[in-house]
Formats: C-alpha cells, structure tokens, sequence
C-alpha cells in the first residue's frame, strides 16, 4: 500500500503512564512474533507502535518502556486527542487495569506451578484495539497454529492498510470492515483464509448493514456477549472465549476445548499428552476464582519458553 507522509512532519507530542511489575516486552511477546510484522502492530527493544483507534480518530502511537524508571513513555504526532484519552486507551490494550496478583499468589501456593510464578508476575493481558479487531483474529486463528494465523493477519494489513511514517517508524492500523469488503472475499481468499474468508467477509457486511455494531459489546458480560455473536456464521464456542479474552478483558472463562490449553495442562499431569476438557476444569478449579487467569498466564509462559525452563 501507500506511503502516507505529512509534510512537514507533525510535531512530537510525549506523555508516561507509570508501571509497577510489568513487562511490556514479555506481556507482548507472548501474542506478537517478532519475525512476523506488521499485525498490525510492530516492536522493537521494550517498544512498541502502531496507530490505535480513539473514538473515530486513528493516531499513530509509539511506546517505549523505560524499565528502570517504572514508566511508559508514550509519543505520537500534535493530536486533538487529549493525553488522558491516549493513556486510558494504551492502560486498556496493554492489560495495566487488571490485578493478576490474585492469580500469581494461588500458583505460589500450587505445588505444580509455583516455581513459574516469578518468571509470570510481570505479564498483563495484552489486548486488541478495538473489538472488530478480536472476532477477525479469533476466525483466523480458528484450527491453526497461532504463528500461522499472525503470518495470515500480516498479509491483510498489508492488503488493506497504508503505512503512515513518522519519527523515524512506519505505523500500521487494523483493516476497517470497509477495507475488508473492499478486498472482497477472493482477495481475502488470495492471503490464506481459505473458507473462513466468507465468515469475515459475512461479518463485514453484517456491520455494513447495521445489523451488528461489535463495539457494543464492550462493558457486557460474557453471558450478552455469548448470545450476541453465537448466531453469526463463522463463530462458534471456542471464537466467543477467544474474542471474550482478547478483545473484551472478560478473564472468568476460557476456550477449554483448546488443544494449546490442554497440551500445557498436561504437561502437569503424569502420561498425558493433551488433557481432556474434563481435566482442564479440574486443574483451573485448583486456584478457585483465579483459575481462568491462571491459565491465560502458563499460555503465555508456554509462548515465551517459561514452561521449559
């Protein structure tokens, strides 16, 4: 696509959110591959950029993490956007609202898990942008290998998106359900989807049509969010926990049925390679109401080698 350049160049506008345990880089790490850009994000050294979503504006946005200072030093061009909505929008994608010490201190006291409860503790949920962004991974990501749903999901950026350069860094956002329906369903076809290129292609028309609005979902519980997207074709159980998750910060549930998730717990049980659905309740159940973030964390370990250690 495009290049977009502004000349002359917009000024730099900075502000920091502070940081207590947290790792930007391990946090991201764990759902962006570093070989595999742009998703659209793209990350160096303890950074990251992309151009998010702020009600109806996209801004380009660079983060960098100054460990030592305990501090997230956030940059983007001369903007209207206040500073306060930029860093309730990154406190939101980057998981810094949620309290995952409920779940490091259950895996502290576990027997099985308590030696990975250090290398954990500084991971937060990363999100998506925005909720159209989460049910379009979730598809993706439906059957495959979460590294070649990342390579699929760079091409449709790279499809549909203008890269948008700026101090130094090229910006790219996620496709809007407008430049989806522009591909069409042969293009989306062209970069790998295969069949679930009409399940996208369907939900774009769907909000084309004003039949579904998927940021009214947000602030729903998973119950509403359930019944909303269960009658779209293409979604089905396992694609609502994943959207639940990722998109929606909803950590009280959790896709069961995933072979990834049921690979790791067996790792803890002794001759088992994959664990039913049956074993992976009964060894969430083990940390009681932290039982689903628990999970979420050994997935991320698993992603970042923790679990071979």
């Amino acid at each position: 696509m495009a290049d977009k350049n502004m000349t002359p160049e917009p000024d730099r506008e900075t502000t920091h959110l502070s940081t207590r345990d947290y790792s930007l880089d391990e946090s991201v790490r764990a759902w962006v591959f570093s070989d595999i850009q742009p998703v659209p994000e793209k990350t160096g050294d303890d950074s990251l950029w992309r151009i998010f979503t702020l009600s109806t504006a996209q801004l380009p946005v660079f983060m960098e993490h100054d460990v030592p200072e305990s501090r997230l030093c956030i940059s983007y061009p001369e903007s209207t956007i206040s500073s306060t909505s930029i860093k309730q929008k990154i406190r939101l994608v980057l998981g810094l609202n949620v309290d995952t010490d409920p779940a490091i201190a259950a895996m502290r006291q576990d027997e099985d898990t308590r030696r990975y409860a250090d290398r954990l503790e500084a991971i937060r949920p990363y999100q998506t942008d925005t909720v159209f962004e989460a049910i379009i991974k979730a598809i993706i990501q439906q059957q495959i290998s979460f590294r070649a749903a990342n390579s699929i999901t760079k091409k449709l950026v790279l499809a549909t998106q203008d890269v948008f350069s700026w101090n130094g860094h090229s910006f790219y956002g996620f496709p809007t359900h407008e430049s989806i329906l522009n591909l069409g369903v042969e293009g989306l076809r062209g970069i790998g989807l295969g069949p679930k290129a009409d399940y996208v292609f369907g939900i774009c028309n769907l909000i084309e049509d004003c039949h579904f609005s998927p940021e009214s979902l947000r602030n729903s519980d998973y119950e509403s969010v359930a019944a909303e997207l269960a009658p779209i074709r293409g979604i089905g159980p396992w694609t609502i926990g994943a959207v639940a998750i990722s998109g929606l910060g909803l950590f009280h549930t959790f896709p069961y049925s995933d072979l990834g998730i049921r690979r790791i717990v067996g790792r803890f049980l002794e001759g088992v390679h994959a664990a039913s659905v049956e074993q992976v309740v009964e060894f969430r159940n083990r940390f009681g109401e932290s039982g689903d973030m628990v999970l979420y964390l050994l997935m991320c370990g698993e992603v970042l080698g923790v679990l071979g250690e």
